[in-house]
């Protein structure tokens, strides 16, 4: 039984592996074309309802509305899985490989959402990986990485955290196609051409990964994903600090749309509808 895609000679598409022997097999998606050898999905971070605050289907931050018991998701951290790989681009998921698979870099997609498994590498709009084996230098995955290194806890408004950064190589996309939806009062504080693992916003709540960029400065909340962020918007009130704060996979994302016809247009405070709109799929290799 292969343990990863790198086992696996064949076309792209769902294969059968089985990372820890302790496990069952099970089927997940092996993108075999990027780079000349597999690349496993182990995860997908999806957005089902923008509108809503660390509600049901918010797995990558918490479905527990806000709390500071469980401010920043620990399913980055835990041995958790959920969702199934076959509606990548209508929920959340997560497998085993994603805690079991030892690997070396990272690589993550950007998918419009509702599209069908055999669909997703076609309509990827961005696909871009790492290049620095940054893996090896935090236990070999993505599990390890947080839990033992980048650990989504609030930082207080100090914000003092060790930065975890990667270099990326494009596939399809460039620095352009990235830095063309960051909302354009953050543009001078975000640096294309990077994944960076873990960032915290101005009040020090946390997220858990930066796509595409690294924070100079600035509200990552509107910029990265999966955790919860101060951020101006439709918020939760957190009574110990009297601020308000954005609770939700995609955080802070939803500012007030230039003209909501105007799919691949940002806001100066928020995302464009075609990122809020699509999937991020997380592989590793």
């Amino acid at each position: 039984m292969p343990t990863s895609c790198k086992d696996i000679v064949g076309q792209t598409g769902l294969h059968l592996i089985q990372p820890d022997p302790a496990t069952l097999p099970f089927v997940t998606y092996c993108d075999m074309d990027s780079t000349g050898e597999g690349w496993t999905l182990v995860a997908a971070v999806h957005e089902n309802n923008i509108q809503g605050k660390c509600t049901v289907g918010d797995k990558w931050s918490s479905e527990q509305e806000y709390s500071s018991k469980y401010l920043g998701s620990k399913n980055w951290e835990n041995f958790n899985v959920f969702g199934d790989v076959l509606d990548l681009t209508w929920d959340d998921y997560k497998n085993v490989a994603y805690h079991a698979l030892q690997a070396s870099n990272v690589m993550l997609w950007h998918v419009p959402n509702a599209l069908a498994i055999s669909e997703i590498s076609d309509q990827a709009y961005l696909k871009y990986y790492t290049n620095d084996n940054v893996l090896d230098q935090y236990g070999g995955s993505l599990r390890s990485l947080y839990a033992n290194y980048a650990p989504l806890n609030n930082a207080g408004p100090s914000r003092f955290y060790e930065l975890i950064v990667s270099p990326i190589e494009y596939i399809k996309g460039s620095k352009d196609t990235i830095m063309a939806d960051i909302p354009s009062d953050e543009v001078e504080n975000v640096q294309p051409g990077f994944i960076q693992f873990r960032a915290f916003d101005t009040f020090g709540f946390p997220q858990a990964l930066c796509p595409g960029v690294k924070m100079v400065t600035g509200d990552s909340a509107r910029i990265c994903v999966g955790g919860n962020g101060a951020a101006v918007g439709d918020q939760i009130r957190v009574p110990s600090t009297r601020r308000k704060v954005t609770c939700g996979d995609y955080a802070g994302w939803n500012g007030k749309f230039k003209d909501p016809g105007l799919a691949d247009v940002p806001s100066s405070s928020g995302r464009s509808q075609k990122y809020i709109n699509s999937s991020i799929l997380i592989f590793v290799k």
